[in-house]
């Protein structure tokens, strides 16, 4: 067997490897199931809570730490244990429980 023959069955197994780990890879990719949709709560949506003192609701959980005093929109990064999470389904509720909001978690997410 020449050089030249071995080069390509060399570069061939190492192209063939390179091809399984991306296969693999992306059969580990999860596609969304269902009919998922995603509402954006707005600053002006809290705001009008806040104003308004009524108990408005919107669609989505508010998290905190049973351990801890703040509170995180879904969007925000959190770092306390799943097994530790607590939901409110407004900021009204976090508040009135005694949370505050977290000062790196903003109103709005940002992309």
């Amino acid at each position: 067997m020449t050089h030249k023959q071995k080069t390509i069955i060399t570069i061939a197994f190492l192209g063939s490897l390179v091809l399984a780990f991306i296969l693999g890879r992306l059969s580990t990719i999860s596609k969304p199931q269902g009919n998922s949709e995603i509402k954006i709560i707005t600053s002006q949506d809290l705001k009008q809570e806040k104003q308004s003192g009524e108990n408005y609701q919107p669609d989505i959980q508010i998290r905190a730490s049973s351990q801890g005093t703040k509170y995180y929109f879904p969007w925000c990064k959190s770092t306390f244990n799943e097994e530790n999470t607590i939901y409110f389904s407004s900021v009204s509720e976090a508040i009135e429980k005694g949370y505050e909001q977290a000062s790196g978690c903003l109103l709005e997410p940002t992309n």
